[in-house]
């Protein structure tokens, strides 16, 4: 176990952890949605302090949004975020996972040499060091996340799904839900890339029908 590995194994959960936000059950969607964007949280517990009927996650906002809503109430061109960042799939796995705490984002768009996007890597795929490529020849590595040599390309599963500009709002979330996805790229008419849509960009949706 090396440096990086003691210093995190010693932080205690409770150095890290969130208070619970409690909300009634007679909450409305839009005001989970607000509330979960205000708070930068991605759950909310249904009671209160003595009693905790539940767990609401914004993966069950997008389910709401996606089951009751008809189509035509958004494109995802309404809600795309243009703003992404990118790194190329050599970039070392920390330095990218800098890049993406200093502009506060939780994906990051793998490009290969050609400066084409290819995949996208998460927050998630920092969380668990053994889900790498099979290609990769530190799959069964206990320390993975720490390894210097370690490159954004060797950790990223998720592979780059994409819809055209046009997409209807409910397709695209249809499809984050069935691929049990956070991101899915936005393309223009010639194929490139526009934005990046997430769960957090349809939540802002879900908001404005407050």
């Amino acid at each position: 176990m090396n440096k990086n590995d003691e210093e995190v194994s010693n932080i205690p959960v409770t150095e890290i952890m969130h208070d619970i936000i409690f909300i009634d059950e007679n909450i409305t969607m839009p005001k989970c949605a607000q509330i979960m964007l205000e708070k930068k949280i991605s759950s909310l517990a249904i009671g209160n302090k003595e009693c905790i009927q539940g767990i609401f996650t914004k993966t069950d906002l997008l389910q709401y949004y996606e089951y009751h809503l008809s189509q035509g109430h958004r494109k995802v061109d309404d809600y795309t975020n243009r703003n992404y960042l990118s790194v190329d799939s050599e970039v070392n796995a920390m330095l990218a996972l800098d890049e993406m705490i200093i502009h506060n984002v939780t994906r990051v768009i793998v490009q290969d040499s050609d400066k084409i996007p290819k995949r996208i890597a998460t927050l998630g795929n920092f969380m668990n060091p053994l889900m790498v490529n099979d290609s990769s020849n530190l799959k069964n590595s206990g320390n993975l996340i720490f390894d210097e040599t370690l490159t954004i390309g060797d950790i990223m599963i998720t592979g780059f799904l994409t819809v055209p500009i046009g997409t209807d709002l409910k397709i695209a979330c249809k499809t984050l839900l069935e691929s049990h996805i956070d991101g899915i790229g936005i393309t223009r008419n010639d194929n490139t890339l526009a934005g990046v849509l997430s769960k957090t960009d349809i939540m802002h949706a879900i908001e404005s029908m407050n």
